[in-house]
């Protein structure tokens, strides 16, 4: 009910369906905490782990999941430019890399 006041004092409204919890802990605090949260009578699950701004945030506040997903999609792209590697020059390769990395950099998933 609490929840339920604040957002509605603050003119706030949230999609139920999209909303997650997150506990976060260190690797020394052993006791991991997670409160029952409801709002409008609908519980909100708990994750391990979620993507928010292109950043994988780990309820252990690890980087294990970003790192693995960042290295699916370079694998991903490596694989594509591995493909077509005979049919292109050297310099529209090294363009195809760049042009690649420096999506990933401007979308978040590098240096964020």
């Amino acid at each position: 009910m609490k929840l339920e006041y604040w957002f509605q004092n603050n003119n706030l409204m949230i999609n139920i369906e999209k909303t997650i919890a997150m506990s976060y802990r260190t690797t020394q605090n052993k006791f991991l905490m997670r409160p029952k949260i409801s709002y409008k009578n609908t519980d909100i699950s708990y994750k391990l782990n979620t993507k928010i701004l292109g950043i994988y945030i780990a309820e252990n506040l690890k980087w294990t999941t970003h790192i693995n997903t960042l290295r699916l999609q370079f694998c991903k792209m490596r694989y594509i430019i591995k493909s077509v590697e005979e049919l292109l020059r050297s310099g529209l390769k090294r363009c195809l890399h760049q042009s690649k990395f420096e999506l990933l950099v401007r979308n978040g998933m590098i240096f964020s």
